[in-house]
């Protein structure tokens, strides 16, 4: 199908040489007719990431596979009060 053609790509072409090169990463592929591809990184201290791979080129997949390796998730925090540089002139 159109949507996973890249993902089909890469997993015959790539996949074999992306995980000699990085043992650290555990990679599970699952077909799931009816469905489109995506990737899942789960990460041990962050939890879990997840990115479409719908109508990506097998270039463009393994761009995408590389940032998951590279980054990890940051959580977004939340301030007690809201960051102001100047004092509000209704006051505080």
């Amino acid at each position: 199908g159109g949507s996973s053609q890249g993902v089909r790509d890469w997993i015959s072409t790539q996949l074999a040489p992306f995980a000699k090169a990085n043992p650290q990463i555990e990679i599970i592929a699952s077909r799931q007719p009816g469905r489109h591809p995506h990737v899942k990184a789960r990460y041990l201290a962050d939890g879990d990431k997840a990115l479409s791979l719908k109508g990506l080129s097998w270039q463009q997949v393994s761009m995408r596979l590389q940032f998951l390796r590279d980054s990890r998730p940051v959580r977004l925090r939340k301030w007690d009060k809201p960051f102001r540089s100047t004092p509000s002139i209704q006051g505080e």
